[in-house]
């Protein structure tokens, strides 16, 4: 994300901050503020106050897209030829990193035009973005074994109750169940294994250094 934020700074250093019809310059462009990561929104409805919401929300989601593009390329950069399963999770982990990110989005700038229409800067900091997406995929990992936890004890519930119930098919009945949560907890820990402290830490370490 770091690269991204130079390359642009480079491609707008000729431009000055306001431009001389007083049009700020980065209504025009995505701009490069240091340590930060920019969104841009805009919009033009039957109030001031609605086009000035409006455009803070277009600015938002103007921003969660750039953060999804930089997590989605770090994720594709360290992980090649995921499997549904995984992939579906670090779809979600995504997800979550997006959700955190906007609560820490910061609006910069306004800005009305001749005509009506509110422009919205908004921006959240280039170096909580790899903490961000750790902190979701720790969140998950913890939610997924607290799920084994949950499937495990359940069944060792359901061995006592046949235990005690004098049933005759309780051999079967805990069979059937064994193979069913067999696959649960193995689809757990396959998801488990991909995105372990390692491989949240290497996507972290491509997040830092974008």
């Amino acid at each position: 994300m770091r690269r991204l934020l130079i390359i642009i700074a480079l491609a707008l250093a000729t431009l000055s901050c306001v431009s001389t019809d007083g049009r700020p310059s980065w209504v025009d462009g995505i701009p490069s503020m240091r340590g930060r990561v920019c969104g841009v929104g805009e919009a033009r409805l039957t109030t001031s106050q609605n086009s000035r919401m409006a455009s803070e929300a277009a600015a938002r989601a103007d921003l969660a897209r750039r953060l999804e593009v930089s997590i989605d390329e770090a994720v594709s950069v360290y992980v090649n030829d995921l499997h549904s399963r995984l992939l579906s999770a670090y779809e979600e982990i995504t997800i979550q990193a997006l959700d955190l990110s906007i609560r820490n989005i910061r609006i910069d700038e306004r800005w009305t035009d001749e005509d009506g229409t509110v422009w919205t800067l908004a921006s959240i900091p280039s170096g909580d973005v790899d903490d961000i997406f750790a902190m979701a995929a720790n969140d998950y990992r913890n939610k997924l074994e607290a799920r084994r936890l949950d499937i495990e004890a359940r069944y060792m519930a359901l061995l006592e109750d046949l235990a005690t119930s004098g049933s005759a098919d309780a051999e079967a009945i805990a069979k059937a169940a064994l193979d069913h949560i067999s696959d649960e907890v193995c689809a757990i820990d396959d998801i488990l294994s991909g995105i372990s402290d390692e491989d949240i830490e290497a996507i972290r370490e491509l997040l830092a250094d974008e």
